[in-house]
């Protein structure tokens, strides 16, 4: 009978460096593909609104990962939200300008997104 040992060593930080770089960098992807897709459905006047968005990636407490996108004109969550006085969203700039631009363009896009996370994860271990 003939037999064989397979010894394997893994470096522990050198792995989570590595998924640590390469979900930075899908957290990244996510938040510019959210940040544009969101731009046809976020309502335009003067263009100060759709000219105060920012995506930066964030790390928590515990040390999660994650991504900010942020719409910060003042007048930006009652525009998000509207407000009791009906807001009327002109649609001459953008189409589909409409309150909760995220909800509007979630329901489009998230396939997408989601193919385009696996696409950068991969991406980022290089296979």
């Amino acid at each position: 009978m003939t037999g064989f040992v397979i010894e394997t060593v893994l470096d522990d930080a050198a792995i989570a460096a590595r998924c640590h770089d390469a979900f930075s960098f899908a957290v990244g992807v996510l938040g510019d593909a959210i940040r544009d897709d969101c731009m046809v459905y976020v309502p335009y006047d003067t263009g100060t609104l759709c000219r105060s968005v920012t995506r930066g990636a964030v790390l928590d407490a515990e040390g999660q990962i994650g991504c900010d996108v942020i719409w910060s004109a003042p007048y930006a969550s009652a525009v998000y939200y509207g407000d009791s006085r009906g807001v009327r969203y002109k649609t001459e700039h953008h189409a589909h300008a409409r309150a909760r631009w995220f909800e509007g363009a979630c329901g489009t896009c998230c396939d997408a997104w989601l193919e385009a996370v696996r696409g950068a994860v991969r991406m980022g271990f290089g296979s």
